[in-house]
């Protein structure tokens, strides 16, 4: 479940709260560096249980994706259409 993003000069973070079976899991800070990626790929993996490697890849990829979207929209003054 991601929280609302912030963009630096540097990276892209957003909070991210790992829910199972509607517990709060994990809390973690994800960004776009490539070494936090992969430790919030197996934060995933980890508390998932059955997630495989490629699927954790595509969900933290994509949440990075929208928060950048939404962070562009913003400063564009409205969504891309």
């Amino acid at each position: 479940m991601p929280g609302i993003a912030r963009q630096t000069a540097a990276k892209l973070t957003v909070p991210l709260t790992i829910k199972v079976d509607g517990r709060t899991m994990d809390v973690l800070k994800l960004t776009d560096a490539a070494s936090n990626r992969k430790a919030v790929v197996a934060a995933i993996m980890r508390h998932a249980g059955n997630e495989r490697r490629e699927d954790a890849d595509a969900l933290v990829a994509a949440i990075l994706v929208e928060a950048q979207q939404r962070l562009t929209s913003k400063s564009d003054g409205g969504p891309t259409v």
